[in-house]
């Protein structure tokens, strides 16, 4: 095996290459079509539910700081908290993910991004409200000692 066509085939000068409509009609040879990216979604709820998360990640954190970041002045401590806020939402958006991708994961059926997302919001919801709930409820349990 000394030539490069006996290692793979190579289509010598002489033979015209195929176009994917004489293929097509063709049935006994087929050239391999690329997936789409909705269906590659579907067949991969993982990279769906992460693609979500993602998505939610980048929108919450715009809106924190569309709305907490010109209310902070210059210079305040506050603008930590607003920015340990942001980071918050890393959790609040990758626990849902792996839940949603687990669940699509080990269904008998492929689910279609709809139901993903159907799934992935009302957890992420939930995860932003939990997350938020004990903060929330720490500084008002100093304020009433404060005061």
């Amino acid at each position: 095996m000394s030539f490069p066509s006996e290692l793979r085939h190579v289509a010598s000068p002489s033979q015209p290459r195929l176009r994917r409509a004489d293929v097509a009609a063709n049935d006994d040879r087929r050239l391999p079509t690329r997936p789409t990216p909705a269906r590659r979604l579907r067949t991969n709820p993982f990279l769906a539910a992460f693609a979500l998360a993602g998505l939610t990640y980048a929108v919450t954190t715009a809106a924190l700081i569309a709305i907490v970041m010109p209310a902070i002045p210059p210079g305040s401590l506050a603008l930590g908290s607003a920015n340990g806020a942001a980071g918050m939402f890393v959790v609040a958006s990758l626990v849902p993910a792996v839940i949603t991708g687990l669940l699509a994961q080990q269904s008998r059926r492929a689910w279609r991004v709809s139901r993903i997302a159907a799934t992935y919001l009302p957890m992420f919801l939930l995860v932003a409200a939990l997350q938020f709930a004990g903060p929330a409820a720490e500084a008002l349990l100093l304020t009433r000692a404060a005061g």
